[in-house]
Order: C-alpha cells, then sequence, then structure tokens
C-alpha cells in the first residue's frame, strides 16, 4: 500500500504515516524478521520521511507475551550461556520447542535487551527445523557472516537503535 502511495505522489499527514508504519513493523518484528525485505525498509524510510513517529510505534508494539512465548523464554534465559570472546559478551541461548508457532525473534529481542550483550545468538529447535537468530549491538560483530556460515542471510548489524 505504501508504495503505491508513494507512486501517486499522495501526501500523508504524521499520523497517518504514523499509522501505515506501525504495520509494518508490526509484520516484520521492527524490521528484524528474517522475511524482511528492501521493500519494507524503503516504505519505512519513505513512510519518516513524512513524519512517522517511532515513538509512538513502539508504544503500541510493546504488548505482553503469549502463553507460549513466555514459556520458551524463560527457557532460553535459564539455558542462556555468556562467553567472552576477544573482549566482547557473546550470549548463545538454545532450546527445544515442538509445537511452537510464534516468531523466534521476538523472544531474541527481549533477551538481548534484558542481558545487553555485544552479540546473541538464539537457536530453537522446531518440529524439525532449526530456526537461528543472530544480533549485534556493535559494529564490530557481522552476526550475518555467522547466519550465513548456517544457511540464512540478514544484515551486517541487526543493531538495537
Amino acid at each position: 500500500m505504501v508504495e503505491e502511495l508513494a507512486a501517486r505522489g499522495l501526501s500523508l499527514t504524521p499520523v497517518q504515516a504514523t499509522l501505515l508504519l506501525l504495520g509494518i513493523y508490526e509484520d516484520t518484528g521492527s524490521l528484524s524478521y528474517q522475511t524482511t525485505t528492501a521493500r519494507d525498509a524503503h516504505a519505512t524510510a519513505w513512510l519518516m520521511e513524512r513524519g512517522a513517529n517511532l515513538a509512538v510505534v513502539g508504544e503500541f508494539l510493546h504488548h505482553p507475551l503469549e502463553p507460549s512465548q513466555l514459556e520458551l523464554f524463560d527457557r532460553l534465559f535459564e539455558s542462556a550461556q555468556t562467553h567472552s570472546i576477544a573482549g566482547y559478551s557473546v550470549v548463545v541461548a538454545a532450546q527445544t520447542a515442538l509445537g511452537y508457532t510464534e516468531e523466534v525473534s521476538t523472544l531474541a529481542h527481549k533477551l538481548r535487551d534484558l542481558l545487553e550483550p555485544d552479540a546473541l545468538f538464539v537457536l530453537v529447535a522446531l518440529d524439525g527445523n532449526l530456526q537461528m537468530v543472530c544480533r549485534s549491538t556493535t559494529d564490530d560483530i557481522d552476526v550475518s557472516l555467522v547466519a550465513e556460515r548456517f544457511g540464512g542471510g540478514g544484515t551486517a548489524g541487526l543493531r538495537r537503535r
């Protein structure tokens, strides 16, 4: 929808831009899910240029975890191991979650905020698949290189702002 609005040269109020940005952030985990595309980022930039308010978006997106998410989050937190590598704190948390259907990246985000590591690697075995979410809070650690070794992708930083 945002691409169509931009193509037509339509103007938006900051409130309208914020509402559209809220939808993009909700669908993409604030641009952190592996399914996020460059189109999402371009649409986000266009909306921000029109006054979208990130503070308002953040307020709406901070909602409590579902019971299944909370249970897995607790287990990931308990299993989290902190390693010191070249002076950086690197946290690795791994669990099995058969039948789990929610996004793991939401839990990784909350773990990163709570533990404040320089890098975070969350691995969750899901019914025959392994989902790995990597986050870095420093330009010195490129977690996308680790993700590539396991067939994943992403951007270099995926940093907290």
